[in-house]
């Protein structure tokens, strides 16, 4: 199949190609929210647009590649293709010659510090070896404030020499809303092209198995479902706990990234009192994520930023109540009626929660699990989020229909 010029644009006019960068994809399941926005964007997309992604061949943390998967080759996903590369297809004059030879109009990358997936890519653009297309990058929460507390003296370097030496000049950014569009201005500046679309989301399938436990007056069954690394605060839920008197099962779930911290969680969890009791539970695949949710009382995820929170949106759409830091875009959550976000220097404020919701009945609970429940299919129902998407990527909107694979790939630009 001809890649030349003419034939390129005859197809750039039937469907658009968008190229994506990103550090992990599934099946991995380590990496959190930006591997599900980004399986949501081919979802919700992708029967109008050629999506092709780039992505490393294992999973976070992960010494081997994926078992199974075809590596240095584009595989076929629904509604896309994605290309696993191996180690040495991540260097310059890797990364080089995929990126010329995948035709596309719009490149998105999905991080800041990634050396292959960012930094790399856009330092190549940079000194123009790159076609030049239109670049959309996505900061995923990275910018904000609780996010730059960690390690903040290599992040604010990064950020100072970035900005000074312009490699982010041209680019648009993707907001996910009006805070990270602030968090943006206030390292590139007033006039940095922004355009805020919400991460999206894939709605649960509904395959939950049984009735909701029931647990008596008295008692409550918590759950932290997140990485475990300290912006997501897992050691700050322990501290909570550790004054709650009420029975409390305290059950945690995901992948260790930061094995130091999970120490120190370790540690704290150890001088809990009897009637507070943890248990790690592993990770979970994000097919059993609602499945999971849907078993306790309560999500606790006093985390120090998120720029969407997926985790969030999936308790609230499993009826579990989300009792959160307000350093989250799901505020006012109990004026709704379906959960809490209190400052996280107020702790207090969370234990008292924790406290009334152990006191209450269950049927009490049912009722608030209920309308989370409806409250989130409300909000799926929303089309607002995928136009936004759909004109941050020049993409249409696709009508409902059978899936579509992208038109041309037979080897024209391996």
């Amino acid at each position: 199949m001809s890649t030349s010029d003419g034939g390129y644009h005859r197809r750039r006019m039937a469907r658009p190609r968008v190229l994506i960068l990103i550090d992990w994809f599934l099946p991995g399941e380590k990496a959190g929210g930006p591997v599900r926005t980004v399986a949501a964007l081919l979802h919700h997309l992708g029967t109008g647009a050629d999506f092709y992604i780039l992505t490393r061949d294992r999973d976070l943390g992960d010494e081997r590649p994926y078992s199974g998967i075809a590596t240095g080759v584009w595989v076929p996903l629904k509604n896309g293709w994605c290309r696993y590369l191996r180690r040495a297809e991540q260097t310059p004059v890797g990364m080089l010659r995929i990126l010329r030879r995948v035709p596309h109009e719009v490149l998105y990358i999905n991080t800041l510090y990634s050396a292959a997936f960012s930094l790399l890519p856009l330092l190549l653009r940079y000194f123009r070896l790159l076609p030049r297309r239109r670049v959309v990058v996505a900061p995923h929460g990275q910018l904000d404030r609780g996010a730059m507390a960690i390690s903040p003296i290599r992040k604010r370097l990064f950020l100072t020499l970035a900005r000074g030496l312009r490699i982010f000049a041209g680019v648009t950014w993707q907001a996910a809303d009006a805070a990270e569009a602030d968090n943006i201005r206030r390292w590139f500046g007033s006039g940095a092209e922004i355009q805020v679309a919400p991460d999206l989301r894939i709605p649960p399938n509904g395959t939950r198995a049984g009735g909701r436990p029931q647990r008596d007056a008295g008692a409550l069954a918590i759950v932290f479902l997140s990485r475990i690394s300290p912006k997501k605060n897992l050691a700050g839920a322990l501290a909570m706990l550790r004054d709650v008197r009420a029975r409390v099962e305290f059950d945690v779930y995901g992948p260790v990234e930061d094995a130091a911290y999970w120490s120190q969680c370790q540690a704290l969890a150890s001088q809990l009192p009897e009637n507070i009791r943890m248990s790690y539970r592993g990770t979970v695949p994000n097919s059993d994520v609602d499945r999971v949710l849907w078993t306790y009382d309560m999500l606790l995820l006093p985390t120090l930023a998120e720029n969407y929170g997926h985790v969030i949106a999936e308790a609230l759409a499993a009826g579990c109540p989300p009792l959160i830091s307000d350093r989250t875009p799901w505020r006012g959550l109990e004026e709704l009626g379906i959960g809490w976000d209190f400052p996280l220097e107020d702790p207090g404020a969370f234990r008292e929660v924790i406290e009334k919701c152990a006191a209450e009945r269950p049927e009490t609970r049912r009722e608030r699990a209920q309308t989370a429940i409806e409250w989130m299919a409300e909000h799926d129902a929303d089309p607002g989020p995928i136009r936004l998407s759909a004109a941050l990527f020049g993409v249409p909107v696709p009508a409902a229909g059978p899936e579509i694979k992208p038109t041309a790939h037979d080897g024209e630009f391996d």
